[in-house]
């Protein structure tokens, strides 16, 4: 959708700058006027150009191309492709091959953010900035790991444009900026008042959307002010509202079968014990009499489609900002972003499960003693399940820039103050452990071996409002992040010249604090038996200080030829051991001939440590592993092994250091004829000492050699030693096994990890004098290689055709100007095959379609449309996947075809 009612106007000048600007270093200020590269066609056919900054590099260029690849995407362009969000656009971007946790995964850390991936690399290593600035991060951590920020938070009414730098920058921006750099632009010197209201629904039901936006602006002799405001209202999006998803029928498994709602399990025998039909009716619950092939009977529930896909929305944004004119050499500056959210989801539905020891163990039918009892609850009998998400964030940027002249020469400086706050705090109901367990298992032990004999409640029947509500409470999780920094920049000429004109510079101080903090109820986190059922988290919290200074140096060594140098040194104060870190960069580019360029760039990168990966307090999660002391005794058995769920603790490690890394690049410009743009670049990006968390399955594996003296391990050298006090180990009082009880993990510099890959992108302009103008607009990744290895010395691994990410993403527009009136685009996206759950082979590439169109009723009416997905593609079927929604949620969706409508008015 789209508020610009001068789109069809202005399309036929950005169609020109389009094929510029996607494929080089397209020139933007952080005051940018819209006008300054093109004029406007309809007062002067001449171009005005003006000195202004290119994300990637803080020295004020004159001129389009550069020696950098940076990709400028403007409100036109995010309406043609038909997305109504920043997280949207980025989605489509080609380098956004990687998978991300969003609202679909609705029992993860983070589902109520979303997260950027360029190139598979992760959230937390593309830096994403506002106005060139930072802004704080989502105070909650990426799987329960990493910091990074939310995209979703901005409000989409304020933003003009966005550029995007496609490698490394550490030596502008610093740590953060490995992948690539997200340069969010907002609306400027807005003048007049519009209005614009849109409406959406999905054609298989649910995701109704309503969206109302203002936005007015008054520019004067010494300034401007705009403000902006908008709400957005969202449905939910559940499984029950798509046919293919909505029934445990819908598993590609050969006998599927229903959810075991109420069971009880022979702990001896490895069977159901028959509830009888009777029992399942009668237990007010609405499940059925359900048999498992192999197991036998129990009381069933359909639960599949219960959970949501897309989740319940309310936003509110307000955004204001302004520049005035103090004297002919100093301006004034100003913006303020408010985002308030509240998302409502909800995921699998509450349950318990436990063991009993029955008085039939002392007698001939002791077979049938040993039973566990799982029940799944239904809202019915708690209330609502839902977990609600209450968020607010605020950012605030002000300063000064100004002129001055020194030895006859000119010379740009700003100073700037930037803060901000996000908070974002959860809540659910939960069963309390000590009540429900008592309510179900009891706490007598009749026969000494810890298991109790039953309490007064039965899996069969109803569970009581009085029980429920002494059984239940509300857990809840608050996080905060907070950020503030302090920027000098300063450029201008140096005084040397080369054969291609000046030399310019650029310097950069800054003076910037972080902090974040996570905060649990008191039972989320408990061990002592007086926690939540089956739930755990993550708390943590710490701040730092971070102070750097940078150069950077533009060499135009010919008319044809341009090369660029930058450095940078940042020094952290905090608990991790980065200290003090210098980075380098250069940049060229050859204009070989008129219509073909070669750039090339080598980049340092580096970044410190994630908070969180520093600071986060012991934290629980529950996950699947093979105790191989128990299932390998020998050690060369793992084929037999089967998972468990073991429960481990993870703590931060302040003696952390930074990854480093490199980037290379080189790539072509070709601009054959007259409107046609070709760039190809090779992308190399290699990182060292990279941040993860500790392997479980390695831990275990190491346990095992340790233990058995195998693999060159002594078990009583100090490395086995270490590995020993990590896993703790618990009898089990039936089997008498050494179970595992409790791992103990963290994150460690240990990893090493090279990117290869290839961008293309295609930009051409057709114009005929009878049908108009048509737009094509292509781009193109491809991850060549994915290396990666866990310790150093070890052999670098080739991942490529082994991981759930898109080894390929391509994504082409066809757009139609006809007139001043109308204009229509079409854009295609193509996600490539990724590895099957069963990982013994690939699922097909997913295909989908927009399609936008905008007609002018009159110079202050329009309306528009936009269909999503216009085939109504469901993700590629996997045969493999058994688990709902029966597809990788990191990577598809299942919201299908949507269309939305939208009218603006102009004042």
């Amino acid at each position: 959708m789209t508020s610009n009612r001068s789109l069809n106007k202005t399309l036929a000048k950005s169609i020109l700058a389009l094929a510029i600007g996607a494929t080089t270093a397209y020139a933007q200020d952080v005051e940018e006027k819209e006008s300054a590269i093109i004029a406007d066609s309809e007062n002067s056919e001449a171009a005005e150009v003006e000195e202004v900054y290119v994300t990637g590099s803080r020295i004020r260029r004159g001129n389009f191309d550069g020696a950098t690849n940076v990709e400028v995407i403007s409100r036109d362009d995010m309406a043609l492709e038909g997305v109504s969000g920043l997280d949207d656009m980025i989605d489509n971007l080609a380098q956004s091959t990687g998978a991300t946790q969003g609202e679909q995964y609705t029992n993860s850390f983070t589902p109520a953010a979303s997260s950027i991936n360029f190139r598979g690399l992760g959230g937390n290593r593309t830096l994403v900035l506002l106005n060139g600035y930072r802004m704080p991060e989502y105070p909650l951590p990426f799987n329960g790991q990493s910091n990074f920020f939310n995209t979703s938070a901005l409000p989409y009414s304020a933003v003009d444009r966005v550029d995007v730098l496609n490698n490394g920058g550490s030596a502008v921006y610093g740590s953060d900026a490995v992948a690539g750099v997200v340069n969010i632009f907002t609306r400027k010197a807005f003048d007049g008042t519009e209005m614009t209201v849109d409406f959406a629904t999905t054609t298989e039901g649910g995701g109704d959307e309503q969206a109302f936006e203002f936005v007015t602006g008054k520019t004067f002799d010494k300034g401007w002010l705009t403000f902006a405001a908008d709400y957005r209202s969202i449905d939910p999006i559940y499984g029950k509202d798509r046919d293919w998803l909505d029934s445990y029928k819908d598993q590609p498994r050969d006998q599927p079968y229903p959810d075991r709602a109420l069971l009880e399990f022979n702990n001896i025998t490895g069977l159901y014990m028959d509830p009888g039909a009777e029992t399942c009716e009668n237990s007010g619950t609405g499940y059925f009499y359900a048999e498992r092939p192999g197991r036998g009977f129990y009381c069933g529930h359909d639960g599949d489609g219960d959970e949501t896909l897309q989740s319940a929305q309310d936003r509110y944004n307000v955004y204001v900002s302004g520049e005035y004119e103090l004297s002919e050499n100093l301006t004034a500056f100003g913006t303020v972003l408010y985002n308030n959210t509240e998302i409502s989801q909800d995921g699998f539905r509450l349950w318990w499960g436990g063991d009993i020891l029955t008085a039939d163990y002392a007698t001939d039918n002791w077979q049938n003693s040993y039973l566990y009892l799982q029940k799944i609850f239904s809202p019915a009998e708690t209330g609502a399940q839902s977990t609600v998400y209450e968020e607010e964030a605020i950012n605030f940027q002000a300063g000064l820039r100004g002129t001055f002249a020194f030895s006859d020469n000119d010379y740009d400086w700003d100073l700037a103050v930037t803060a901000g706050n996000y908070d974002s705090y959860n809540s659910q109901i939960r069963f309390k452990e000590e009540k429900i367990n008592e309510y179900y298992l009891g706490t007598e032990d009749l026969f000494g071996f810890g298991i109790p004999t039953g309490g007064e409640g039965n899996v069969y029947e109803f569970l009581p409002a009085d029980v429920a509500a002494d059984l239940l409470g509300t857990n809840w999780q608050d996080a905060n992040s907070q950020s503030a920094q302090v920027t000098f920049n300063i450029s201008g000429p140096t005084g040397f010249t080369l054969p291609g004109g000046d030399v310019y510079f650029a310097a950069s101080l800054e003076a910037a604090y972080n902090e974040y903090d996570i905060e649990l109820d008191e039972r989320t986190l408990n061990q002592d038996g007086q926690g939540w059922f089956a739930l755990t988290g993550t708390e943590g919290g710490g701040d730092r200080n971070r102070y750097a200074g940078s150069f950077e140096v533009s060499m135009p060594l010919t008319d044809s030829m341009e090369a660029n140098v930058a450095a940078r040194f940042d020094q952290y104060d905090d608990a991790s051991d980065v200290g003090g870190r210098l980075t380098t960069q250069g940049n060229y580019r050859w204009d070989i001939t008129d219509w073909v360029a070669v750039r090339t760039s080598y980049a340092q990168s580096f970044r410190a440590p994630d908070m969180h990966y520093m600071f986060k307090d012991p934290s629980g999660f529950y996950t699947g592993a093979y105790d191989y002391v128990n299932c390998s005794p020998d050690g060369t058995t793992d084929d037999e092994c089967v998972s468990e769920s073991v429960y481990s603790l993870s703590s931060g490690n302040p003696d952390l250091k930074e990854e480093e890394g490199q980037n290379f690049g080189f790539g072509f410009v070709f601009t054959p004829v007259d409107d046609l743009k070709i760039s190809i670049d090779y992308v190399d990006i290699r990182l060292t000492d990279v941040v993860t968390s500790e392997s479980v399955d390695a831990l275990l594996k190491d346990e095992r050699d340790c233990t058995f003296n195998i693999s060159n391990r002594d078990s009583g050298s100090e490395f086995c030693q270490s590995v020993f006090a990590k896993v703790e180990r618990t009898i089990d009082p039936i089997s008498g096994d050494n179970a595992i009880g409790v791992l103990y993990t963290g994150p460690v510099n240990e990893s090493d990890l090279q990117y290869k890959g290839v961008d293309v992108s295609i930009d051409y302009d057709l114009h005929t004098e009878s049908l108009g103008t048509f737009g094509l607009k292509l781009d193109y990744s491809n991850t060549m290689n994915w290396k990666e290895r866990e310790f150093s010395g070890d052999e670098l691994i080739d991942y490529r055709d082994e991981m759930y990410d898109a080894r390929t993403s391509g994504k082409g527009t066809v757009s139609w100007l006809p007139n001043e009136d109308f204009v229509a685009a079409f854009t295609v996206l193509r996600t490539s095959s990724i590895l099957n759950y069963a990982e013994d082979g690939r699922v097909d590439p997913w295909y989908t379609g927009n399609l936008f169109m905008q007609y002018n009723y009159s110079d202050n009416l329009n309306v528009d449309m936009t269909v999503n997905n216009v085939t109504n593609e469901r993700p590629p079927e996997d045969a493999t996947w058994t688990g709902w929604p029966y597809f990788y949620r990191g990577i598809y969706n299942a919201y299908g075809r949507k269309v939305s409508v939208g009218v603006n008015y102009a004042f």
